[in-house]
């Protein structure tokens, strides 16, 4: 008898500390924002998790002896919502099969890209927060790449002696040399080259990180003459990604991301539709089923094609293709006529590059760099909307325009104008090949010889 009166306590114990926690769990869930818990505003996916696992408790509680039973009927409830669900999954998939198998495919290409969002561009992790200059490479996320303890790309025939003849590279991924191995970068054939005709040994600094716009180099710079690393030469290769952050934001000068870094700091996100940028990972699992690639295939059926969301540019955002152009191209060279002032007063050379890209030049474009011209890429569709080419070139008509007026500015855009084979590696139109990055690099090597920069070993030229 007392062993029966003490289960039957036990039970009533178990049943109110049930009972408890669940209605602790529920309030704490619904007040967290009130109390600072909650790391975002709105209610969170966490916060309905924590209120369900109270629910349960409470109806735990409550069921007490019978709980056991109202387990067995909510598993079987569930267990039977599951295959409901796999089997809708299937049929889905065997009528969207009869229907248009292509239509598979496409999703799962745009699901790749993250092409269902406007924003998606702004995903792209460039890497670790970094003052003033937002972002360098971390080391975590470049598993082939050589970094050093700073995030700058390592250079593998750079000679580090402090009597070594010591050149600095800016520029953003081309420079960095996204898609080649560390020995195929820019600064590394430069190395090689350099290090064939100048007298004594030769240091190269790769100091590219991707995305970088010219007043991030320039930053990165002054950070470098205030620790006391002075350069003697310092040579910058631009012009791609000035003009893409201004084509993303509308606004010239700045850095890419513009946008996205902005609603951050001054707690926007919501603004921007984050909710769909970063999707809880049930609604990610909800969008790569065959249910809902149905749903989408029956969207397009009534006259929703099922493409992106319209594509946020500088013209959507009211800016004008000319005076944005002319603005990217005047706050460019104001940032390279203050590298000049400083190179003055620091004493070292400085020559400034205008990189070439798949939509700039003469190039005879291979069938590959046609696709990435048009913007037929998975990845990066920008070569496809009609705003872009606009101001890429009157940009570039800029930038040609003013460097006529500065013996320091050099234009690459005709470089590959006589090479019939393929240098543009992907979406970007600007990443190049091993070969590509060559050229390149040869080119600079012969404006430097031209220009008698260059401390020369007699009869090495």
């Amino acid at each position: 008898m007392a062993k029966a009166e003490l289960t039957k306590r036990t039970v009533t114990f178990l049943k109110n500390v049930s009972i408890i926690c669940g209605s602790l769990l529920v309030v704490i869930a619904l007040v967290s924002n009130l109390l600072g818990f909650s790391i975002s505003e709105g209610f969170s996916w966490n916060q309905l998790v924590i209120v369900l696992i109270g629910i349960v408790l409470i109806l735990g509680g409550i069921a007490g002896r019978r709980f056991p039973v109202f387990y067995k009927g909510f598993a079987l409830l569930l267990l039977n919502t599951a295959v409901v669900l796999i089997l809708l999954d299937l049929a889905s998939l065997f009528i969207v099969k009869l229907w248009n198998p292509e239509h598979i495919q496409i999703l799962e290409l745009k699901m790749e890209a993250g092409l269902q969002s406007p924003i998606a561009e702004e995903r792209m992790s460039w890497g670790r927060y970094e003052p003033y200059v937002v972002w360098r490479a971390d080391t975590s996320l470049y598993f082939e790449d050589e970094i050093d303890p700073d995030g700058f790309r390592i250079t593998p025939v750079s000679n580090s002696d402090s009597n070594a003849y010591k050149v600095f590279v800016f520029g953003g991924s081309t420079v960095w040399g996204t898609g080649v191995p560390d020995s195929s970068t820019i600064p590394s054939y430069l190395c090689e080259l350099l290090q064939s005709s100048v007298s004594g040994p030769v240091e190269v600094r790769n100091f590219g990180q991707l995305g970088y716009v010219s007043t991030q180099e320039m930053i990165e710079l002054c950070f470098q003459l205030r620790s006391d690393n002075v350069p003697d030469l310092v040579l910058f290769l631009d012009g791609m990604n000035d003009v893409a952050a201004a084509y993303e934001s509308g606004i010239p000068g700045t850095h890419q991301n513009y946008p996205l870094v902005r609603a951050r700091v001054e707690s926007r996100l919501e603004d921007l539709g984050l909710e769909s940028t970063f999707p809880h990972p049930l609604l990610q699992l909800f969008h790569r089923s065959n249910f809902s690639t149905l749903l989408s295939l029956a969207n397009s059926g009534r006259g929703n094609d099922g493409n992106q969301s319209e594509v946020v540019n500088y013209l959507t955002l009211g800016a004008d293709t000319d005076s944005l152009s002319f603005n990217v191209a005047r706050i460019m060279f104001a940032n390279y006529d203050f590298i000049e002032h400083l190179s003055e007063q620091y004493v070292f050379d400085v020559l400034f590059f205008i990189q070439p890209s798949v939509w700039t030049g003469s190039k005879a474009l291979t069938e590959e760099e046609i696709s990435f011209a048009l913007g037929e890429s998975r990845f990066f569709a920008v070569g496809a909307d009609s705003a872009w080419k606009p101001i890429l070139i009157k940009s570039y008509d800029w930038f040609e325009t003013i460097s006529n007026g500065e013996s320091d500015v050099k234009s690459l855009t005709a470089i590959f104008d006589d090479v019939d084979f393929q240098i543009y590696t992907d979406f970007t139109g600007v990443h190049l090949t091993a070969e590509g990055n060559m050229l390149v690099a040869q080119e600079m090597y012969d404006v430097l010889i031209s220009r008698s920069i260059l401390p020369v070993i007699p009869d090495s030229i």
